[in-house]
């Protein structure tokens, strides 16, 4: 793949555009290209065409040519008031993902590049909270099943490893590490208010892809994904909902929003509906018994307030349409998987909906016999 060049600000009009501009902007471009993509790049350039769909920019009219990622291409972010020049990190994030080059260490390189926008000493949580808003942001952009959306994940795998993104914090009066520090919480704000614009389809989008960044972030250890993971899928599946007749749009960004966690992070669901605790209602909610940091039971009686017991047994609970007891078992993982089957195979949704059920269904099974066999 041609690398792409930079381009000059002012956007061109392409029924101007020539071999020696194009020249300007990639050397020796006709050595990089068969004959017949010369000819479909000139084509494109001097035929005007009033039913063919133009790129708003050169960056994107290249992009389409060469085979570049258009989801990165289109990427956009308003930089914040904060001390940390996200505006400067977006832009190396965005160079480094188009570039696409075959350097093992390039994602590595972007997060210490990040690391040193980051104020050495202990940064604020203005700071912070600005860094991981430039990634959620840009996650939320991006399609779920498009490469960047790992590459992101891979960069802030690296970004963990900076002593600059992380804090010292005190829980139940032990001091540890916390990595990543505030990024749970950006992603539970955001998950509980959801992106609004005037178009619909392009917030549920943004829903469906958040839900992918989140359970990469989980399968990578860098956030503690449970509530969300069974929040999605109580939604999709457990929910009784009389709107969903006439709100298939709604209904169907449900279930891919759910697919996510079991696509991505299904070894995580599957450990631990096979050895947690489940939380039971008819049970006393201080018995729980979970390791916030890995979402792994730890054998011990933890001793937890009583008001976050209830609000974890609550965030946990079962939906009306699954007779079964709270949080994590493996009776609720063979009634998700069979829901994510019967959606592929007879659900009333669309057929992008049904292939992310299928997926999720597949991955499922591929980890339960896996289990089974160790």
């Amino acid at each position: 793949m041609l690398p792409l060049p930079q381009f000059p600000s002012a956007e061109f009009e392409t029924s101007s555009f020539s071999p020696e501009k194009l020249g300007a902007y990639i050397p020796d471009w006709e050595q990089h290209m068969s004959q017949n993509l010369q000819e479909d790049l000139l084509i494109k350039c001097f035929r005007f065409e009033p039913t063919m769909e133009r790129a708003p920019n050169d960056e994107e009219f290249l992009a389409d040519l060469t085979g570049g990622n258009m989801a990165v291409v289109r990427w956009k972010h308003t930089p914040d008031a904060s001390d940390f020049d996200d505006a400067a990190a977006f832009e190396v994030i965005r160079r480094a993902i188009i570039s696409e080059m075959n350097d093992p260490q390039r994602l590595r390189k972007v997060a210490v590049e990040i690391a040193v926008l980051i104020p050495a000493h202990r940064p604020s949580d203005d700071v912070l909270q600005s860094v991981w808003k430039l990634f959620v942001g840009l996650a939320q952009q991006t399609p779920s099943g498009n490469i960047a959306m790992l590459d992101l994940v891979v960069i802030l795998d690296h970004l963990a490893l900076s002593p600059r993104t992380t804090a010292t914090v005190t829980v139940d009066g032990f001091e540890q590490l916390s990595r990543l520090h505030h990024l749970n919480q950006v992603i539970r704000d955001c998950m509980t208010s959801p992106y609004q614009s005037s178009n619909r389809t392009e917030t549920l989008t943004r829903w469906i892809n958040l839900n992918a960044f989140a359970s990469l972030l989980w399968s990578y250890n860098l956030i503690d994904g449970r509530d969300y993971a069974i929040q999605q899928l109580r939604t999709a599946f457990e929910d009784r909902r009389s709107s969903d007749a006439s709100d298939r749009d709604g209904a169907d960004a449900r279930l891919m929003a759910a697919a996510q966690w079991a696509i991505h992070s299904c070894q995580r669901l599957y450990h631990l509906s096979v050895t947690s605790e489940a939380t039971s209602p008819a049970k006393d909610p201080q018995q729980t018994t979970m390791s916030e940091g890995t979402g792994e039971s730890n054998g011990k009686k933890a001793r937890k307030s009583s008001s976050s017991s209830s609000s974890s047994a609550e965030r946990w609970r079962c939906g009306s349409r699954f007779k079964g007891r709270a949080g994590f078992s493996f009776r609720r993982w063979e009634f998700w998987q069979q829901a994510f089957e019967e959606a592929k195979e007879f659900g009333d949704c669309g057929s992008e909906t049904k292939v992310e059920a299928g997926a999720a269904a597949g991955m499922m099974e591929k980890v339960l016999y896996a289990g089974f066999e160790v």
